[in-house]
């Protein structure tokens, strides 16, 4: 028997054995690599998966209601001053196409059992708001509570569009603070619909159309902006040269 060639060869395997150990992945690793790709492909996470989600996309959640809530409050402000002094001047009645005083009082504005949109705003941001919080600190939601939160974007869906036929086709005006609250909705809803169908909340035949969302939010969201500006700025176009 070569001793010799027994001890290289046993040297051999250590150094081989002790190159594998040193280029192991460990489960540290593994969990980044498991991120990195469901972030490329729009795939959820365990985290995701469990009812949570990102932090980026709760604190997103979070300042996204809390400007919501601003607007909301903003409009009760001014319905309030409008009451008691119906013939004061309100700061956001800016001109003749901007502004919020022809708005209150009306049926547009107390749809709901006469409740004014605002009110109704400021108790859906305000529990939008308290959502985030949890999801912020790693809560980790019922798939129940996902659903309902889908079922509140639908519905600000149609809400927004609803308005924006009357701000459009019915009273030619706009006012400011449901201008803000269009802009901060799209967004949100957005985001909601992505991670609800993304994590398989609404069922399994809905994941890709969330996968879809999730990797090509930022490009949704910008055409969804450019074409909301768009439309703001063309349809009201022979109003913004008089007043510019």
């Amino acid at each position: 028997m070569n001793t010799e060639t027994d001890g290289d060869f046993l040297s051999a395997a250590g150094g081989q054995k002790a190159a594998s150990s040193s280029f192991a992945v460990r489960p540290a690793d593994e969990a980044e690599i498991d991120a990195r790709l469901a972030k490329l492909t729009g795939r959820a996470d365990g985290h995701a998966l469990a009812g949570g989600t990102g932090k980026r996309t709760a604190a997103a959640i979070v300042i996204l209601s809390l400007v919501g809530m601003y607007a909301a409050l903003s409009l009760i402000m001014a319905e309030k001053t409008k009451l008691k002094s119906p013939g004061a001047s309100l700061t956001c009645d800016l001109n003749p196409l901007i502004g919020c005083g022809k708005w209150i009082g009306t049926r547009v504005n107390e749809v709901v059992f006469g409740i004014s949109n605002s009110v109704l705003g400021l108790a859906g941001f305000a529990a939008l708001a308290a959502f985030g919080v949890a999801l912020l600190g790693g809560a980790c939601l019922h798939r129940n509570i996902w659903r309902l939160l889908a079922a509140g974007a639908c519905a600000a869906a149609v809400w927004v569009c609803w308005f924006m036929y009357q701000s459009f086709f019915v009273a030619h005006s706009l006012c400011p603070y449901c201008v803000l609250t269009w802009y901060i909705s799209v967004p949100l809803i957005l985001l909601l619909w992505a991670r609800c169908l993304q994590a398989g909340h609404c069922g399994a035949r809905f994941v890709r159309g969330g996968e879809f969302l999730v990797r090509n939010y930022p490009v949704i969201l910008t055409a969804a902006y450019a074409a909301l500006s768009a439309f703001i700025l063309f349809y009201f176009w022979d109003k913004w040269m008089l007043l510019f």
